[in-house]
């Protein structure tokens, strides 16, 4: 029995001898794990909403607006057409709508300044540009949450006062001619384009910097007016805070 004692006694202390090591690698396994998923579980913190988020899927709502008003008939109603879409859903819709306001060009399709050089030369060619400026200005103005919709507007907006520079310079040496007085005195910006103007700057679809980039082009008249203007906080949505180095 002795024997048999000391032989149950040996593989005991045997066992405890082994048992320590596996105890410890499991406790540093145990670590590891910890860790991968901590490290895995940060990274989908951090990236899953971005792929979850279609990438034109920001949806503009239909708001009332509490900013200073623009001026009355600066923004006329859209009746709900532009409730839900995106911003560059609303620059379609917006543009199908201009191009039925104005006077007709061939095809219905809303034109762009830079295809209507010839326009400024002449009272009808003024009368469509001007309308024009004005629907752009006016018609679906959540459409300039689209960097790509704002850069293309401010763009515009310096051909307008560029384009009528030129025309007035092109037209001085005319001054008496049966032509020059067939357009008048002098050709100016509308009054209505320069009050659309304005209220996107008060509203902050427009930025400092666009008004910089616009006054550029613009007569000093305008210039004077536009500088007193500071744009306040853009009504666009904010972007995810995902989103921020984007």
């Amino acid at each position: 029995m002795t024997d048999l004692q000391d032989i149950r006694s040996r593989l005991r202390d045997d066992v405890r001898r082994g048992a320590s090591p596996d105890e410890g690698g499991g406790r540093n396994y145990t670590l590891v794990f910890a860790i991968c998923g901590a490290v895995i579980g940060f990274a989908l913190f951090l990236f899953v909403p971005r792929f979850l988020q279609a990438p034109s899927s920001a949806i503009v709502r239909d708001v009332g607006v509490t900013r200073p008003a623009a001026e009355p008939g600066v923004r006329p109603p859209d009746g709900g057409r532009y409730a839900g879409k995106s911003p560059d859903e609303i620059a379609v819709l917006a543009d199908e709508v201009c191009s039925l306001r104005g006077p007709a060009r061939p095809g219905g399709k809303m034109p762009r300044l830079s295809d209507a050089t010839a326009d400024f030369l002449n009272p009808d060619g003024m009368k469509r540009i001007n309308e024009q400026m004005h629907c752009l200005l006016t018609e679906g103005p959540m459409r300039y949450c689209s960097p790509a919709q704002q850069r293309m507007i401010v763009g515009e907006i310096a051909l307008y006062f560029h384009g009528i520079d030129q025309a007035n310079r092109q037209f001085g040496a005319l001054r008496g001619s049966e032509t020059r007085k067939s357009v008048g005195d002098e050709i100016a910006p509308e009054p209505r384009v320069i009050m659309a103007l304005e209220a996107r700057l008060r509203d902050g679809q427009l930025t400092t910097a666009n008004r910089d980039m616009i006054s550029g082009e613009a007569p000093r008249w305008v210039r004077d007016r536009l500088v007193k203007i500071e744009p306040h906080q853009s009504l666009c949505p904010a972007k995810p805070w995902w989103a921020v180095w984007r």
